[in-house]
């Protein structure tokens, strides 16, 4: 969906749980070193040195989102999918899909004053079964599952997806209208649009609703000829409702972070601003230690700055919430705008998270995190127990990006805080290898070339490359031999994360961690466009770009053969069933074959017969015998639905007659649209 129709489309994602994120040796003899890399399963549980977190699911309607549930937003020139992903997920998955409407969804986001559920599953026997979806996903290195549903253009449906004992669930919304909506003076200001003819509505209304232990009608407000209507500004408002006949719409205003204690206040009466600048003595403890801590404020008027009056009150937490605090103080702001003190920490105190909150309005206002102008008012640090260890280890590499069969090494130096090597211990590694998420459109491989995020981090793979035990020898070093030809990975680039550890029991264990980057062959294959789609019986072209991974590779008069497989909803009634349900059918579609030009280009084209969810794997090789895969997608929708292919940046564009002017002066701006004939809205702020 292009980022102009994310904009309009306030049918929105709700959250309801908060996603709650490195000299020539010869080689020494180590036991049993693989040679070539092996697909080994291990449980993330019983990996070294590795930290684990509990399986979480997350359900969104797009590429970006990050949910365990809530309410997921769908256009009707949406494809019908919604995207698993997760934590820690690997095996099947199971969708169940139900019809549902207004009230089961009103119920599901009603909350207390704690901001949590107060109706948190719904009773299924109460809705309407559709289907139920099985498929393998694997949440590793952030690899997210698209599952196309049987959803009608418009209406509410109910998802519940179960992976082992895993399970969350999501409301969708699909809808022909989107609203917008913007704040104006001390009111609420609404634009509707409809997604296919492009143009403003000219009637419905929109309710104010607050969810908190029920339903609370605050507003309501008609929509007039440009598709505008507006409302006194309340804070209290959680949502806005619009209806128009049978087409439905949210429009989230000041909303809970369901079940998690966050807030969502977008709309909030003008209020001063207190800026914050706070810092401990350091950010690690331990029981029995003193905190010192200062802060210096400042009152921000329009950038005029002034130093603050009266007193601050100092919080400190054991934990997130305000009953996890444990220490309260009133301090006097200085004329210098400060306040300083300190915290004894109990010798029994508890290890983990530590929050300190400095506030100045004596708890009477909140802040709001999501307003440009917020300034946060707190700082954590952590209280463990902890010592200096004796040693540390670290890895290094001759180099952080190879191809797949490359023959290469790491070595593992191990240095006493001393100085002095690590001699004769013995060092347990592993390699785990994973799937590393690349870039699919030309533009972004281009853009983000320089990146090396795949450094960094924990990549979700349990498959194991490599793993021994070596021995430092008196300089404190062992290095270790690595192949990198690959059979288990299917054509995809992986990150190898080589994780090393010594631990002989007597000492404090040491643990090193290093990321490399082992292209799938010398060349990767990027899409060239940026079409997420195309009408039935209309051709589809799918234009792709070669892009060498090492210099020298071959780009020109590759045979590349593309696997093309159609996903689509079919009614079936039962005989002794009231609702029909439906059953997904996937078929395989003949091959596509291209051939890459002087360029490295090539072009798939053909003409899908079918609505549907169109996946297109392109796949080659190299001149060393690697293969090379990428999955692309497509969405084919009706002949009279068209389908939106351009970036909100090429769609929309606003500029002025020139950058400066003087009060009183008339501003000339030019607006251009890449999609003719349709509505826009237009505001200053």
């Amino acid at each position: 969906m292009s980022k102009i129709k994310r904009l309009l489309l306030v049918l929105f994602l709700f959250i309801l749980g908060f996603y709650s994120g490195s000299s020539s040796l010869k080689s020494l003899k180590v036991n049993e070193p693989p040679k070539v890399a092996q697909s080994v399963q291990t449980p993330a549980s019983e990996v070294l040195g590795r930290s684990y977190q509990s399986p979480q699911i997350y359900i969104s309607g797009s590429d970006n989102g990050y949910a365990s549930g809530g309410l997921i937003s769908l256009a009707s020139t949406d494809e019908p999918a919604v995207i698993i992903g997760g934590y820690n997920l690997a095996g099947d998955a199971e969708v169940s899909l139900y019809e549902a409407d207004e009230n089961h969804l009103l119920d599901y986001l009603t909350h207390d004053k704690e901001g949590k559920q107060t109706k948190k599953s719904p009773d299924v026997s109460k809705l309407q079964f559709i289907t139920t979806v099985n498929r393998p996903i694997n949440t590793g290195s952030g690899r997210e599952t698209k599952i196309s549903l049987p959803l009608g253009e418009k209406g509410i449906w109910y998802l519940k997806v179960k992976t082992g004992s895993t399970l969350a669930d999501a409301f969708v919304l699909r809808s022909n209208i989107g609203v917008l909506s913007k704040e104006g003076d001390n009111e609420f200001i609404f634009w509707g649009q409809n997604f296919k003819t492009k143009r403003s509505i000219s009637e419905g209304t929109v309710k104010i609703l607050n969810l908190q232990d029920g339903r609370k009608q605050l507003q309501t407000a008609s929509f007039n000829a440009e598709g505008i209507a507006k409302t006194t500004l309340v804070a209290e408002a959680d949502i806005g409702l619009f209806s128009q006949n049978d087409e439905k719409t949210i429009i989230p205003l000041n909303l809970k972070y369901l079940n998690t204690g966050y807030s969502y206040e977008k709309f909030l009466p003008k209020e001063k601003l207190t800026r914050y600048f706070i810092f401990v003595d350091r950010p690690l403890y331990k029981p029995g230690d003193t905190v010192y801590f200062k802060t210096v404020l400042r009152d921000d008027d329009d950038a005029r700055y002034s130093i603050p009056p009266g007193e601050a009150l100092v919080k400190i937490r054991n934990g997130y919430n305000d009953e996890d605090t444990i220490f309260e103080k009133t301090y006097p702001v200085s004329p210098e705008g400060t306040i300083n003190g300190e915290y004894k920490i109990p010798e029994s105190a508890k290890t983990g998270y530590y929050g300190l909150v400095v506030d100045l309005s004596g708890g009477q206002k909140k802040q709001n995190y999501w307003s440009s102008e917020y300034s946060s008012n707190s700082i954590s640090f952590d209280v463990e127990y902890f010592k200096k260890p004796e040693f540390s280890i670290d890895i290094t590499t001759p180099k952080n990006e190879l191809i797949a069969s490359d023959k290469t090494s790491f070595k593992i130096t191990g240095t006493y805080f001393s100085g002095q090597p690590l001699m004769d211990q013995k060092v347990k590694y592993t390699v785990y290898s994973s799937d590393f998420s690349d870039y699919h459109y030309l533009s972004d491989r281009r853009a983000f070339s320089n990146e090396n995020n795949y450094r960094y981090a924990y990549w979700g793979g349990n498959n194991k490359a490599s793993e021994g035990t070596a021995t430092l020898n008196k300089s404190g070093e062992a290095e270790i031999e690595l192949g990198t030809r690959m059979t288990f990975n299917q054509g995809k680039t992986q990150v190898f994360s080589i994780e090393a550890q010594v631990d002989s029991g007597a000492q404090t264990p040491a643990f090193a961690k290093k990321n490399i980057l082992v292209y799938a062959g010398e060349y990767g294959i990027y899409r060239k466009d940026d079409s997420y789609g195309t009408m039935v019986n209309t051709p589809l072209s799918l234009p792709v770009s070669l892009v060498a991974n090492k210099s020298g590779a071959k780009l020109t008069n590759i045979n590349l053969t593309a696997k093309v497989k159609l996903s689509i909803w079919v009614k079936h009634q039962e005989p002794d069933k009231k609702y029909p349900t439906y059953k997904e059918e996937i078929t395989d579609l003949p091959d596509l074959n291209a051939k890459t030009d002087a360029k490295g280009d090539a072009v798939f084209n053909f003409t899908p017969q079918k609505i549907g969810s169109y996946a297109i794997t392109a796949q080659g090789s190299d001149s060393r015998g690697n293969t090379i895969s990428k999955t692309f997608y497509s969405y084919v929708s009706a002949e009279n639905q068209p389908f939106y292919n351009s970036d909100a940046e090429e769609e929309l564009t606003i500029s002025t007659d020139k950058q400066k002017y003087a009060p009183g002066e008339t501003v000339q701006l030019k607006i251009f649209s890449q999609i003719p004939d349709r509505d826009i809205f237009f505001s200053l702020e």
